[in-house]
Order: C-alpha cells, then structure tokens, then sequence
C-alpha cells in the first residue's frame, strides 16, 4: 500500500512537469520558425535578394574571397559598431556590413562562417554605385541594378536571441527526455521516488518501503484523508511529499 501512495504521488507530480516541458518546448519550436529567429543556410549569395522578398531575415553561409572597404562605417546609436565592404559577383556587387576581426579573416585567405541579417538601403546601395561610376568614369545609369540593394549585415545578426531559443529548445528537450525516463524508473521501483525522505528510520530506503507496506496493509489502526496511522508510525501522504514518523 505505501508503493502505491509512492506511486500515485510520482504521477500526480511528474504530469504537470511533463506538461509544462513539453508547453516549452513547443514555444520554442513555434519561435525558431518566426523569421525573427530562424536562420536559413545559403550557398549562393546571388539568392540573397529573392529570400529578402519571401521575409527570410537571417541568414548562414561561409565566405571566401575577395572583399573591399566601401569607405563608410556603419553607425548604430551614434556609435561605430562595423563597417561597409563589398565583393564582385557574377552580374553585380553585394554590400556587406563586418565586423573588424571578420573582414581581417577574410582578407587573410581565410574561409569564414557569417551569420548575418538581411536589409535594404537605398541611400546606401546608391551611394556606392555614384562612386563606382565614378571610379570607371561611366554613367550612373550604365549600372542600374548593377549593385544589390540587399545588404548582408552581420553586425545586426541576432545571435543572442537566436542562440537562446536554440538552448531553450535543447534544453527543453533534455529534460523532457530525462522526467519521462525517471517517472518510468521510480514508478517500476519506487527506490527511486524522491516523494518520500528515510530520516533514519531505516537502514535503507527498500527497508523504509518494504516495513511501510507491511504496516499498511496489516497494522492500520486510523485512515482520514491523508494521515495513516499504524501501530508504529504516523504517516502524512500529501501530494507533494509523504512525512513518516515514528510513533
């Protein structure tokens, strides 16, 4: 009879934490595909203006090549926090925003992984198509289109909210993995139960079992509601925990 009351109270705790884990992990898996927190793998940067339009926001590629300072730094509550480059591809040139150590890695022959957030600037894209057309002494208009107006900016990447959901997520599932494991093993052996504490009653948590179950089921002297009486012990089963005490 103890095993049981040891039993009903694993249950009736272990439900409402398998629920609210699983509560959890389901929000996390509903914000990684908000666009705000998903990030989509790109092996042509030249697709990068399409996925912009379809409302992808971050991106992950890795990068090797040539890069070249576009002469202006990128600015954020009046404060320097990266600069712009841009790189020749196939029909045009794509803007990007860097960090310093990223650009370093990349000027030394390095491949590196960016993970970065898509945006549009007109005032920028145009900015650098003048001084281009300048450069080769052509027409502006010779380039229309020739720039990307879709930046890669990796300075505004939302890596921590990224990353949090990521290990809200994992986490998530972990101890959901781990509760319903151990709501399976306390309820085949109820050892293992942390519902109940020996106090050193017992010499062991199997002896405390073992001598309360007897005690139950055959030296019962007062049930009322969740106080058990038996000849040597006063047993209070709450829910949350069961107190045993020697008479």
């Amino acid at each position: 009879m103890f095993k049981r009351l040891v039993r009903r109270n694993l249950v009736a705790l272990m439900i409402p934490v398998i629920i609210i884990e699983l509560m959890v992990l389901y929000m996390s898996m509903q914000l990684s595909l908000l666009d705000e927190y998903r990030c989509y793998k790109v092996s042509d940067l030249s697709s990068v203006g399409i996925l912009y339009k379809e409302g992808e926001q971050n991106i992950t590629f890795d990068y090797s090549g040539d890069i070249h300072p576009a002469g202006f730094d990128y600015v954020r509550d009046n404060e320097v926090v990266g600069s712009y480059y841009y790189s020749f591809h196939g029909n045009g040139i794509q803007l990007f925003v860097l960090n310093d150590d990223t650009y370093n890695s990349i000027s030394s022959g390095e491949k590196v992984t960016i993970n970065a957030r898509l945006m549009q600037d007109e005032a920028v894209t145009g900015y650098v198509l003048s001084e281009y057309a300048k450069s080769v002494e052509l027409s502006e208009d010779v380039f229309d289109g020739y720039v990307d107006e879709t930046i890669i900016n990796e300075v505004d990447y939302p890596a921590f909210k990224v990353k949090i959901v990521d290990i809200v997520q994992i986490a998530s599932i972990a101890l959901l993995i781990v509760s319903l494991l151990y709501t399976v093993a306390a309820f085949i052996n109820p050892v293992l139960s942390l519902g109940f504490k020996n106090r050193g009653l017992f010499s062991s948590r199997k002896e405390l079992i073992e001598t309360l179950n007897n005690e139950l089921e055959n030296r019962l002297d007062h049930k009322e509601r969740f106080l058990y009486i038996t000849e040597e012990y006063v047993i209070r089963a709450y829910i949350s925990h069961i107190y045993i005490e020697k008479r």
